[in-house]
Order: C-alpha cells, then sequence, then structure tokens
C-alpha cells in the first residue's frame, strides 16, 4: 500500500492512500486507522498520546473528544489494539481548571463510559499528575 503523506497533517491535507484493493481519502484520524487496518502484514496498530486535534469535534474540548468515527473504527478494525490512552492529569475538576486544562473530571469519566458501552473490552491507560502546586488533600482524594 502506498502511503502518501500520511504521517503528515491530516487537518490541512487529504492524503490518498492507495492499494490494489483499496483507495481511500485520509482527511482524519478515523480514516488513517481504516486505511492501515487494510495493510496486508501489519498484525497489530496500537497508538498511544495521539495529538487532540485528531479528537476534536465542535460539541467537547481536547483529546478527551474521541469522535464518535474514531471509537467506531476503534471498535471495528481488526488490527488496532483495544487499549485508548486517556491523559486525565488529575481526577479533580479544581485541579484541572488550575492546570488550565478545558476539560473537567466529569467529562473525561462520560468519555470513558461512552467508549467502554462501544468497545466491551476495551482497556485505558492515563497520566496523573500529583502534587501539583495549589493542590489541596481534598483535590488529592477527589
Amino acid at each position: 500500500m502506498d502511503l502518501e503523506n500520511v504521517a503528515g497533517n491530516t487537518n490541512n491535507t487529504s492524503n490518498i492512500c492507495n492499494n490494489s484493493s483499496v483507495t481511500m481519502v485520509v482527511d482524519s484520524f478515523a480514516t488513517l486507522l481504516y486505511a492501515i487496518n487494510e495493510i496486508d502484514g501489519i498484525e497489530r496498530i496500537r497508538f498511544i498520546s495521539p495529538h487532540p486535534k485528531d479528537f476534536t469535534d465542535d460539541v467537547t474540548p481536547h483529546p478527551k473528544d474521541f469522535t464518535d468515527d474514531v471509537i467506531e473504527a476503534i471498535k471495528d478494525c481488526d488490527k488496532v489494539c483495544k487499549l485508548i490512552h486517556l491523559p486525565l492529569q488529575s481526577g479533580s475538576t479544581n485541579v484541572l481548571n488550575k492546570m488550565n486544562r478545558k476539560y473537567t473530571k466529569e467529562q473525561y469519566l462520560n468519555l470513558a463510559y461512552k467508549i467502554k458501552q462501544k468497545i466491551p473490552e476495551v482497556r485505558f491507560s492515563t497520566d496523573i499528575i500529583v502534587g501539583f502546586p495549589g493542590e489541596t488533600d481534598e483535590d488529592f482524594e477527589d
């Protein structure tokens, strides 16, 4: 399969994947997953810490914005590992606010629930920062 500029910026460029059996415009992270899933010889696809731009939509705010098409691609593509990295960074909305994160603990929990509903066998990994300046014991327990 010829992947022309696949690693390029899929936000600004439509990339073409050609193969004798597949021709696909790669214009989003979801279509990239579908395209790579069709490559003979690739047995497993795993990604960690994807760029937030690949998961944004107009409804929710940031890396936590796995759009439905990305969730469906992860579910549909048999070669994509059912492991999703959600870099929460804190379980306290107060601390997330101090970190200038544009999401809440509740948004992350809702996203995890949504993904788990569509992909029951999914597993999650994350990054959590403890001891952030100004974090209280209550924030830590949250």
